[in-house]
């Protein structure tokens, strides 16, 4: 079997796809194998002259790939080039596997990277194959983007990643292996002026390494996911009261950092910080003390997750006037009235809202909460549920819509009767995409849904419990203007819209988005 055959059939998805892979990721895929099998041919005829890595240079192209010339960079979109690179990495790790010339190949690595790559990101690479890779990259004056935190081998040492981040003067943001320690931290803070974003993954940097990170001083975002850190909350709040431009701290104890704060801190000084983003995690004990300091020191949040280790309520959280994201995980219990009264008074701007884990829902509940949130784009309910008697001695009059303002909704484990489904979805008039992972309405229960959301286009959903092949046809055939994806097979994901670079990296390491991610529905 030759190499371009091996490389195709590893290449290629190992698990079936719902859908045929598209043309762009065939052709970057095609690619890698074309230029892998032209080294391997090349290195194959320098059987009386061994390439030395100082001879390999650009000028070898023509030589190394006769149809392709010098200008294939500029033929390979920049946002495409990541992919390719992968394939080409990926390809040439088998090719290792291959036999003694594939092994041989690794000092090729260097072709493909050139001056002008912007960004790159290391994915979990043999050694072979990992190591010129890092080795290569302090060449590459260019990079404004690198995330290495699956460059965790110990073949990559943490003076092998100083002496390629000292090169790097114009990065801007980075993601660092578990090796990463304070030494490496103080080359970052000394040669990186311009670093805007960084994340540390279980690493082995302290407070002092951490130290370090002040001589950033564009930094908005800094994302130290794992407890095992040696970063306390005192080196955060350093962080913190030294970086007015901190928008964005991922920690995982939170509440300490504010309680150190509080604490240590004079009343005359009354410190408040620029935060947007605060996110409390599960294994937190959050306390009205906590909630009250989110109000005092980040009075501009404008995302807040909301997680605990045990019951919590919202006693203590006062005004938020930036807020527009609200994830809360409730931990089985009820809405009760420090919630009601939390939406009264700070959820007016909220666009995107969360409901994890929430019980027993009346409709005067969700009166009292969605229905304050006046310009509410995006709702997801998770593994939430309502009461069978949720419009018993209601308060409001069920013919008034809940809202009109919501497009976006995700019902995901929702615990509801079949009748109150229609009832519940009835109270949105303007909903445009509905994504459920399970769907028990029949097909008279389909039909009047659709029939009051005419402004709905997608409605998708992995597993409806009444499909046929004489159901989708008489769906289909009645609602042709609706994308009805009522299977796995079906799903169609839009590309995502642009958002800042923060908010890529909430959702990359921080899994915190405006909307859950599509694999939730692929499970």
């Amino acid at each position: 079997m030759d190499l371009a055959r091996v490389l195709k059939g590893c290449l290629s998805p190992t698990t079936p796809q719902l859908k045929p892979q598209c043309l762009t990721h065939l052709c970057l895929r095609t690619a890698a194998v074309y230029v892998t099998t032209s080294l391997y041919d090349f290195h194959q005829k320098q059987t009386h002259h061994v390439v030395e890595p100082e001879e390999i240079q650009e000028n070898m192209w023509d030589e190394v790939f006769p149809l392709l010339d010098q200008h294939f960079f500029q033929l390979i979109p920049v946002h495409m080039y990541e992919c390719f690179l992968d394939n080409v990495l990926c390809a040439l790790e088998v090719a290792g596997h291959y036999d003694l010339i594939g092994k041989q190949l690794m000092q090729y690595i260097t072709l493909f990277f050139p001056k002008h790559i912007k960004r790159f990101r290391a994915q979990r690479y043999a050694d072979r194959v990992l190591m010129p890779t890092i080795c290569c990259l302090h060449k590459c004056r260019n990079l404004e983007e690198l995330y290495i935190e699956k460059a965790d081998s110990p073949a990559i040492t943490t003076y092998l990643l100083a002496h390629t981040l000292k090169h790097l003067n114009g990065v801007r943001v980075l993601a660092l292996p578990k090796q990463c320690d304070d030494d490496v931290a103080s080359i970052i803070g000394i040669n990186c002026p311009m670093l805007e974003s960084v994340v540390l993954t279980g690493t082995n940097v302290t407070n002092t390494g951490l130290s370090w990170l002040l001589c950033c001083r564009n930094l908005h975002t800094i994302i130290m996911p794992g407890f095992f850190q040696g970063i306390t909350p005192k080196g955060v709040a350093l962080l913190l009261n030294g970086i007015p431009r901190l928008r964005h701290v991922v920690y995982d104890v939170m509440s300490d950092v504010l309680t150190y704060i509080d604490f240590n801190t004079s009343d005359a000084i009354l410190p408040v910080f620029g935060l947007k983003t605060v996110l409390f995690h599960s294994m937190e004990l959050l306390s009205s003390n906590h909630l009250e300091l989110v109000t005092k020191l980040c009075p501009n949040v404008e995302w807040l997750s909301l997680d605990s280790a045990l019951f919590y309520n919202l006693e203590g959280l006062g005004y938020l006037p930036n807020l527009t994201l609200l994830r809360l995980n409730y931990k089985s219990r009820p809405i009760d009235q420090t919630v009601v009264d939390f939406f009264s008074t700070s959820c007016q701007n909220l666009s995107v809202l969360h409901l994890f884990d929430v019980k027993d829902i009346h409709m005067d509940d969700l009166r009292l909460t969605i229905g304050q949130c006046k310009i509410l784009d995006t709702l997801i309910l998770n593994e939430c549920s309502i009461r069978e008697d949720w419009d018993h001695l209601r308060s409001f009059d069920r013919r008034k819509p809940l809202s009109e303002t919501v497009r976006y909704m995700q019902l995901l484990a929702f615990q509801i009767l079949p009748s109150q489904m229609v009832t519940f979805l009835n109270l949105f008039k303007g909903l445009q995409v509905l994504e459920m992972d399970v769907c028990d309405l029949d097909l008279d229960a389909m039909k009047a849904v659709l029939l009051n959301q005419p402004l709905l286009h997608t409605f998708r959903c992995t597993t409806w419990l009444h499909t046929s092949a004489l159901n989708m046809a008489n769906l289909q055939l009645s609602f042709r203007n609706c994308s009805l994806q009522l299977n796995k097979q079906s799903l169609v994901f839009e590309e995502e819209c642009s958002v800042t670079m923060a908010a890529n990296l909430l959702a990359d390491y921080a899994d915190f988005t405006p909307s859950l991610p599509n694999d939730h529905f692929l499970r």
